[in-house]
């Protein structure tokens, strides 16, 4: 498991939660698992908000930031 922020308040968390922050982490945590030998690395992402905001209803983090970060490192594949 890789976290995205430390130390931080919650609210500063939640915008901490931007397309550059979580590509970031992403390729940190892929190129570190392929350091350690894992050949394919296999990354899950968690949504921020309940049920990944409801198409809208309870947030657009994962639709504003975190949805673009997994196209960009898709793309980079």
């Amino acid at each position: 498991m890789m976290h995205l922020s430390t130390h931080l308040s919650l609210a500063e968390a939640c915008n901490y939660v931007t397309t550059e922050n979580v590509t970031r982490a992403i390729k940190l945590t892929h190129d570190h698992f392929t350091m350690w030998g894992f050949n394919k690395p296999r990354i899950g992402v968690a949504a921020l908000n309940p049920h990944a905001s409801d198409g809208g209803l309870i947030g657009n983090t994962e639709q504003k930031e975190i949805l673009p970060a997994l196209k960009n490192v898709k793309m980079k594949e």
